[in-house]
């Protein structure tokens, strides 16, 4: 009996620890359910070969998403090296245009040099006024010239520029792709798709997080497991669809009655796990009984049929001799089996 307990607990942290996508959450829920009852022997092989079968659709999804990334990285290394050739090509076309400025200006310097020269060479004034205007028709043509290479180096120059912001564009383009995909990922990644809420994955990082905090500092933190009690003979008697309600009821009668700084999440099928900063052990009965009471107040209707939910809550504090996050929910999950099913102020 022993073995099969832990077989199946064995199963339910490899299902927890899977990153479900949304698509495959339902079906990842109903293996949960099946994994949890608590008949007595093995889990039904039905069960494994579903679970086998998750695993395999989400590492097909996972691979997609893979691709995905490779693809939009790849194009992103494209983009990127149009962006190195244009600004490679570019500072090329603004040195042959400082060169071609060098040119011109050392051939106006001959020219002017030449004309100085000739006209002290000379003492006919019609001479040096067929000099002079030689000259000054060979600056013209030069400086015609020059316009002419400066009109064709300032469009290349242009068009370049216009290449490049176009490819930055694409660029900035890209990398907002990315980082909208990438917030996206990480928030799916750490959000139950039931209920909305933080998931068991966001629940462990948190928990670490605290646990460090509470070492440095040595500031108080308590835990809350809640479990939504008969949660199988929920879903037995109404449908899944009732019990993800029901779960949904749970969750957001605890983000309305609980502080901003306690953090929420869904730790297994039907718990829900409270981390409480700047709060002793003593402080969280009151917590509990308010949030028992207002969920048995809650209750919702099905086909008319009123559905009442009821919670058992086990609570403990992270203490001096704990060496791991683990030992404070080890304790809470102790104290959240002997008061299961307790009925309310007892």
């Amino acid at each position: 009996m022993h073995a099969d307990v832990s077989y199946r607990n064995a199963l339910s942290v490899l299902l927890d620890a899977l990153q479900t996508p949304a698509e495959l959450a339902r079906q990842a829920g109903s293996i949960r359910e099946r994994l949890a009852e608590r008949a007595p022997g093995a889990p039904p092989q039905s069960a494994v070969d579903d679970l086998a079968d998750l695993i395999v659709q989400v590492r097909c999804h996972t691979e997609e998403e893979r691709q995905s990334w490779d693809a939009l990285l790849e194009r992103f290394g494209e983009r990127l090296g149009t962006v190195h050739e244009q600004v490679r090509n570019t500072l090329q076309r603004l040195s042959v245009a400082h060169e071609v400025e060098r040119g011109i200006e050392s051939t106006l310097e001959r020219h002017v040099d030449e004309l100085r020269w000739r006209l002290a060479a000379v003492g006919n004034p019609g001479q040096m006024r067929s000099i002079i205007r030689d000259q000054m028709t060979m600056m013209r043509n030069r400086l015609d010239d020059r316009k002419s290479k400066e009109t064709l180096h300032y469009a290349l120059f242009q068009r370049q520029l216009n290449e490049l912001a176009e490819a930055l564009r694409a660029m900035v383009e890209d990398l907002g792709q990315l980082r909208t995909q990438v917030a996206e990922e990480q928030v799916q990644a750490l959000r139950d798709p039931v209920t909305g809420i933080a998931n068991r994955l966001a629940y462990e990082q948190r928990l670490h997080q605290e646990y460090a905090r509470w070492k440095r500092y040595g500031s108080p933190l308590a835990l809350l497991l809640l479990e939504v009690d008969d949660a199988k003979e929920l879903a037995d008697g109404y449908g899944p669809r009732v019990a993800e309600k029901a779960l949904r009821l749970v969750a957001g009668i605890l983000r309305e009655n609980l502080r901003e700084a306690d953090f929420i999440a869904r730790h297994a099928n039907e718990t829900f796990a409270v981390l409480m900063p700047e709060t002793c052990l003593e402080g969280t009965p009151a917590v509990a009984e308010r949030l028992r009471e207002v969920i048995a107040r809650r209750a919702f209707h099905y086909q008319g049929t009123p559905v009442a939910i009821t919670l058992s809550v086990g609570a403990a504090e992270l203490q001096p001799e704990d060496t791991t996050p683990r030992q404070v929910f080890e304790r809470a999950q102790r104290a959240l089996a002997m008061t299961r099913g307790v009925p309310l102020s007892e």
